[in-house]
């Protein structure tokens, strides 16, 4: 990466932007409000790998003091070879509390298998719905009448991509999801 992007917050009341003195070393490409106890926090994602924080595995929380690292991040296998990042994100309570749902290009999420969907919890990152075959690049949360569900939009074409202890395929196709 040859620069800096600093993304200009928008505020209202105010008749112009006004640039933040924080750098990220790549474009953020998506934003959510997550409250991990403290109050709600400011989270992006996208293909950066650090900033005025340092090393910043392509996701990050805002704070007063600068950009915070958030576990080890979410990353690509090394032999998978592409750059890895982060193009949704949601806050969706499963049934075991709030939590931040990642999706994008990776395939590892602190360190863990993570197929293009992963999970935040307040103090790490896990993979969510045993992931999916392909790139995430939209979430929601919508109530379709049957309750709050996360909705998934991208590449994929299967969800839960894990095999049995059988090889059996347990993924869903994606159209049924």
């Amino acid at each position: 990466c040859d620069g800096f992007y600093t993304p200009l917050p928008f505020a209202p009341q105010a008749a112009t932007l006004t640039p933040v003195p924080w750098f990220l070393s790549d474009a953020p490409l998506s934003f959510a409000a997550f409250d991990q106890g403290a109050g709600p926090e400011l989270i992006v994602g996208g293909g950066f790998n650090f900033g005025d924080g340092g090393e910043l595995p392509r996701v990050a929380r805002w704070s007063a003091n600068g950009w915070i690292r958030m576990g080890q991040g979410l990353s690509q296998s090394p032999s998978n070879g592409t750059q890895p990042d982060v193009r949704a994100l949601a806050v969706f309570d499963d049934g075991s509390g709030p939590a931040l749902y990642a999706g994008g290009k990776f395939t590892l999420a602190d360190g863990q298998p993570a197929n293009f969907l992963a999970k935040w919890d307040g103090s790490s990152w896990s993979e969510a719905a045993r992931g999916t075959d392909k790139r995430v690049t939209g979430l929601a949360v919508f109530d379709d009448g049957g309750g709050l569900e996360l909705f998934a939009a991208g590449e994929l074409t299967r969800v839960g991509t894990r095999k049995d202890w059988t090889n059996q395929d347990l993924s869903i196709p994606a159209n049924y999801v």
